[in-house]
Order: C-alpha cells, then structure tokens, then sequence
C-alpha cells in the first residue's frame, strides 16, 4: 500500500510464518498416499513429521489443517 511502512522483521525470527506453514501441512487425497496401515479411501493430512490424521470427508480434512496452522500460529 502507498504510505504504509513495513515493520522490520529481525534477521533472528523464528516465529512461524503463515505461507511457511501453510506449505508445510497438506491434504492428500486417496490414492496419492495409501499404504497397508492406513484407512482405504480417506483423505490424509501430513506435516513434515509424516501423515498426522485421516478423514473420511475432504472438507474436515481441510478444516482440521487450517486449525493446526491457527494453534501452531497463536502457540
């Protein structure tokens, strides 16, 4: 914007940033992660540790996500 000036953000932040999360948790859908030990058919949500939860509906997959990204963003 015009006139706004932009805080300076220390070079030693280590606050979580919002594009970095939303980059690092993902919704996979079926077929594109499915194994022996997980459910057939369901929607995958992962970090970067690895598969976190499992949903049956796309959409709480993705409201599960978001809310993940809101805790980790307020700690």
């Amino acid at each position: 914007m015009a006139g706004r000036k932009e805080k300076a953000m220390p070079e030693n932040n280590t606050d979580p940033h919002l594009d970095d999360l939303l980059d690092s948790w993902a919704v996979m859908p079926p077929g594109l992660w499915e194994n022996e030990s997980g459910p057939k058919e369901w929607y995958a949500v992962c970090n970067d540790d690895g598969i976190i939860a499992y949903f049956a509906n796309e959409s709480d997959a993705h409201r599960f996500r978001l809310s993940e990204v809101n805790r980790v963003l307020n700690g």
